[in-house]
Formats: C-alpha cells, sequence, structure tokens
C-alpha cells in the first residue's frame, strides 16, 4: 500500500508495482538524482496477529514512494529496478524523461511479448 497516497500499488511501473498517483507522477515529473532504497526502521503497523509492518522506501532528490509490507517482507525488487533507471540532475532537457519513457516502452513491448506466447 502505498503510503504517500493511501492507495493499493496495482500499477505497473518501469520500477515495479505502484500506486495510480505515483504512476502518474513517475510519467509526468520523472525523478531526478540517484535513487536510494531502504526499509524504515520502526513499523509504521502491526498485523491483526499483532507481527510489525515496515516501511520500503524508494528516495530520489525531488521524489519519494513509500510502501507498507505485510510482516515477513525481507526484500522489494523495486529497489534495484529503479537504480537501474538512468537519472540524473538535468539543465532543463528531456533526456531524463525520454529516459524513463524508453523504460516503460521496452516493458510494456516485454509483457506484450509474454502474452502473445500465451496464447
Amino acid at each position: 500500500m502505498c503510503l504517500t497516497h493511501q492507495l493499493v500499488e496495482d500499477q505497473a511501473s518501469a520500477v515495479g508495482l505502484v500506486c495510480r498517483h505515483c504512476k502518474q507522477l513517475l510519467y509526468t515529473q520523472p525523478p531526478t538524482g540517484p535513487c536510494r532504497s531502504f526499509w524504515e526502521s520502526q513499523p509504521a503497523a502491526y498485523s491483526m496477529n499483532r507481527k510489525p509492518c515496515f516501511v520500503y522506501s524508494l528516495m530520489w532528490d525531488d521524489f519519494r514512494i513509500r510502501s507498507l509490507h505485510p510482516p515477513n517482507s525481507v526484500d522489494d525488487p523495486r529497489g534495484e529496478k529503479a537504480k537501474a533507471i538512468p537519472t540524473q540532475v538535468t539543465d532543463g532537457d528531456d533526456s531524463v524523461t525520454n529516459a524513463w519513457i524508453d523504460d516503460f516502452r521496452i516493458e510494456r513491448e516485454q509483457l506484450n511479448d509474454s502474452d502473445v506466447g500465451d496464447s
């Protein structure tokens, strides 16, 4: 669950599943700077059987995605995906936006190719 927008993370993006508002921001205002990913140290909630639920964060210089994970979550592959996408501070050109759009296009093509192979 996206803690910023209080929405389910069910939208595919270049970094993995995100909420619909985060996806819109990733498309319209791509993040700049290096991506840092980490687990926050304090539990944000507890499950019904009193197990801690921790928050995983993806953070750039100007954008952050915070996700609540169920108990016993030990990994979130979005961190590696986000770090693999080239982002840097730009001086007004569209190179960062184009890099994100290219990654979305490649991901969409891969999904379409896998759909064709399934039929």
